[in-house]
């Protein structure tokens, strides 16, 4: 019966052990059709762009396909250059948390709970010091 309908046995298969549909359905919805999309493929490799990047484009970015193809892959270098543009906090307070050695995401976590400036002048604590704190909160009880 699903035969007839066009539906193979894997897709059958599929359909009614992982995808837990009903066995009527199973049989009675056709298969998606699948869009061919060999001639943009082609062009896009053509200009230097993976096909992983280019399905990408087209499934994740909703893309049309021909700008999917055309336009060209930004270095990571010239992507970030036009992100400085839109930074969020100042180079100034960032040059600051990194010589008072604090690391970038201990920064950005950090800025995202107190004043930014507290964020990138406080200590970073050593593990001990961390523990001792908890303890300190918990009034030294270990739960277990």
């Amino acid at each position: 019966m699903a035969a007839k309908k066009g539906i193979d046995s894997t897709n059958l298969d599929r359909r009614v052990r992982q995808l837990l549909w009903s066995k009527e359905r199973a049989l009675n919805d056709e298969l998606r059709k699948t869009k061919d999309r060999k001639y943009w493929a082609a062009i896009a490799k053509e200009n230097g762009i993976p096909y992983s990047t280019f399905m990408t484009r087209v499934n994740g970015l909703h893309w049309d396909e021909e700008r999917a193809a055309t336009e060209e892959v930004h270095c990571v270098k010239e992507v970030g250059l036009r992100a400085h543009h839109r930074r969020k906090y100042p180079q100034e307070l960032l040059d600051l948390a990194e010589s008072n050695g604090i690391k970038l995401i201990t920064f950005y976590k950090r800025a995202e709970k107190m004043d930014p400036y507290l964020a990138a002048t406080m200590k970073v604590k050593s593990k001990s010091e961390c523990g001792r704190i908890s303890a300190d909160k918990t009034n030294g009880k270990v739960f277990t």
